[in-house]
């Protein structure tokens, strides 16, 4: 069957619920971006999107089966883990997929946004000369 035979694909995109750096941008401080979890809010509002992901399979019987696709970060794997325990019924696959991760800043990853002038004061005037050229 080539490429155009198929039948089409349905994409549903979902962001991870609210994370401890969403209610305290302190957080980055003591715990790298990769390791900052999910809130008791953030694993409801998963449950959540689970939920309204189950009403739209129950309102398309024929859909194809689900396949979860998710960064490696806590947030998104407790997110994921919410969200299957849910549709699990439909899931036939959960992959990670590095290429996912949220974009890393080096230098700056952990800098509170109001302290990279301070800290690191002559690359912070080149990311500010970058970011008006792009």
């Amino acid at each position: 069957m080539s490429f155009f035979e198929r039948p089409p694909v349905t994409l549903y995109l979902l962001r991870h619920g609210q994370s401890e750096a969403n209610v305290d941008t302190n957080v980055y401080r003591h715990k790298p971006d990769h390791a900052i979890a999910l809130t008791a809010l953030g694993m409801q509002q998963a449950r959540e999107a689970g939920t309204f992901l189950q009403r739209l399979f129950a309102e398309q019987p024929n859909e194809a089966p689900a396949i979860i696709l998710r960064s490696p970060y806590s947030r998104a794997r407790e997110t994921e883990a919410q969200v299957a325990s849910v549709i699990h019924s439909h899931v036939v696959d959960r992959v990670e997929l590095p290429e996912l991760a949220e974009q890393q800043h080096g230098l700056f990853d952990g800098i509170p946004p109001d302290e990279l002038a301070v800290t690191f004061p002559n690359e912070y005037k080149r990311y500010l000369l970058a970011q008006e050229v792009n």
